[in-house]
């Protein structure tokens, strides 16, 4: 008799649950013009809504909704998806299109409300109150009218909760679905047991004297260390205030950057969705649609109330930013400020939660070199992480313009995408010890060790092997020397020397032998040696001497 009453309670439970999950996760991906995943989740929230509907139907005493029925509410998404750039579409109802393809997820729960309504009068007031209250959460989640901690409280246990519920009340597709998300969790928990007991890697600072000799002398010989691509250094955090950002933006010469500003714009779709086409505006409508942008983004921080994705780590995002502005305000190049500044208005201003992420961690990677409160150790980390990304990029790209089969694919689902990248980026991000807090705070492209092993079983091992092949000793040593004192993302000649000068004197000599080896390095020389070949690279041989005392080559 309990089991009876409680039943219906956490039937409406279940069912609030998928309806806001599948409305939150489209509002994500449409923030990022995704029309494909937009489609999907859509296509999902309808079959759910139906569930409302057949159910206050059969309260009713109504027949239930046809399969000619249901199939016109699968399919209008996928209709609307389709016709949005279609080019026999006139641009006078093209508007229409839009708003009703950004409505229908808000159409499908306002049918939710009014058959849980419904159902009050039905005497079924179990389901009824618990699906509205469920449902009216939902709504001020995505309004942000939620403290923050309740915020984090609801997205960390909603899911286990729509299992649970889902286990008990769910018809058998959504039992089996339940059953096998049970089994990843406990996957889930076991795989991060094993992985936070792994070795981790840690800087040497091994190099002596007289190992360096034997090995100029070819009696030592060396091999790379694959541990150390999990070591994962942390920066310093400055005290700053984000809104520096918007200082900066106030401060830019439009006379000079204003066309810059235009062509970013002509480049990026989503302001086009939202705004129409950059020139058909003034100027001064482009320099303030692009500050709003600028100042919702760093507000929606600030306050953490990321209302499309919100990212579970705000923390990480934040310092990011932090660091960001505080090489913002030290900048001087003009053009290398104002990128900056552009890319966090355009690229991240409107986007939703990962689309913010990976910009801010994007240009993170980028200023590093020139971070003068990162330890060396950690430039050179982040030099070799960021050509890992770089890599896995390349092979994405490569791969899904590989045959026209891909292309064609490409073009409906969008294979470009933040999102469909991030779902690559999490099968193989951890093993290659790439840059991924964006991926990981994406929820679309998050999914169970379960899926993850499936998917993985004959790309790991091909992804892995591909990779240590392109990621010699030798290419390491390479990528060093092609990225010290040469572009954005740089490790300086000054740091390179302050190294050598650090490792001279924390060796076990006198100190007569080390002022003379310190004064040979400011004429450019070690062990004989020159530092520098006639075209200013730095030579091999001593590279890869720094990269022993590192750690990440071993003597052998």
């Amino acid at each position: 008799m309990a089991f009876s009453s409680a039943f219906p309670i956490i039937q409406g439970v279940a069912y609030g649950l998928e309806s806001n999950e599948f409305k939150r996760l489209e509002d994500s991906v449409r923030a990022g013009e995704n029309s494909y995943l937009a489609a999907l989740f859509q296509m999902s929230h309808g079959f759910k809504v139906l569930d409302f509907v057949d159910k206050a139907n059969e309260a009713a005493g109504l027949s239930l909704f046809s399969w000619r029925g249901k199939s016109v509410i699968y399919l209008t998404p996928v209709l609307l998806a389709v016709l949005k750039n279609n080019s026999i579409v006139p641009e006078k109802i093209r508007p229409v299109l839009m708003f009703f393809r950004n409505h229908l997820s808000t159409l499908y729960q306002t049918a939710a409300i009014i058959s849980s309504i419904s159902l009050l009068f039905f005497g079924q007031a179990f389901f009824a109150v618990s699906s509205l209250a469920i449902l009216g959460i939902g709504v001020m989640d995505r309004n942000g009218w939620l403290p923050f901690a309740f915020r984090q409280f609801l997205h960390r246990y909603s899911l286990p909760v729509q299992i649970a519920t889902g286990l008990v009340s769910g018809g058998n597709f959504d039992r089996i679905v339940s059953l096998l998300s049970v089994i990843s969790w406990i996957a889930n928990t076991n795989l991060s047991r094993k992985k936070a007991l792994s070795e981790s890697f840690s800087f040497q600072e091994k190099l002596t004297f007289e190992s360096a000799r034997d090995f100029l002398a070819g009696d030592l010989y060396i091999h790379l260390n694959h541990k150390y691509i999990h070591y994962n250094p942390i920066p310093a955090v400055p005290d700053i205030n984000i809104g520096v950002c918007v200082e900066k933006f106030d401060q830019i010469n439009w006379e000079r950057h204003l066309s810059t500003l235009r062509r970013k714009l002509k480049d990026d779709p989503r302001f086009i969705a939202r705004h129409g086409n950059p020139d058909q505006k003034t100027d001064r409508e482009i320099v303030e649609i692009t500050r709003r942008s600028l100042i919702s983004f760093i507000d929606s921080v600030k306050e953490r109330r990321i209302l499309e994705g919100e990212p579970a780590d705000y923390e990480k995002l934040y310092n990011y930013l932090k660091i960001i502005t505080k090489y913002l305000e030290d900048q001087e190049d003009e053009i290398t400020k104002t990128d900056i500044i552009f890319r966090l208005a355009v690229e991240g201003g409107e986007y939703c939660g990962p689309g913010k992420f990976q910009v801010v961690e994007s240009i993170y990677a980028q200023i590093i070199g020139g971070n003068t409160d990162i330890p060396f150790r950690d430039k050179i980390a982040y030099c070799l992480q960021n050509e890992r990304n770089q890599w896995m990029e390349r092979l994405y790209t490569d791969g899904t313009q590989s045959s026209a089969l891909f292309r064609t694919v490409g073009r409906v689902v969008d294979l470009q995408d933040v999102h469909n990248y991030n779902f690559f980026l999490n099968l193989f991000g951890d093993e290659l010890g790439l840059r991924k807090a964006a991926a990981d705070n994406d929820e679309t492209a998050i999914f169970d060790p379960l899926e993850k092993w499936i998917i993985s079983l004959n790309l790991k091992g091909i992804v892995q092997r591909k990779f240590w092949e392109e990621h010699s000793l030798t290419r390491h040593v390479q990528i060093l020397i092609d990225s010290i004192g040469t572009g954005t993302q740089s490790i300086s000649r000054g740091d390179v020397y302050n190294f050598w000068r650090d490792w001279i004197r924390r060796q076990n000599m006198s100190e007569v032998d080390k002022e003379w080896h310190i004064s040979e390095l400011g004429e450019g020389r070690l062990f004989d040696e020159d530092l520098e070949t006639d075209d200013r690279k730095f030579n091999p041989t001593l590279v890869n001497l720094m990269l022993v005392d590192l750690g990440i080559l071993i003597i052998s």
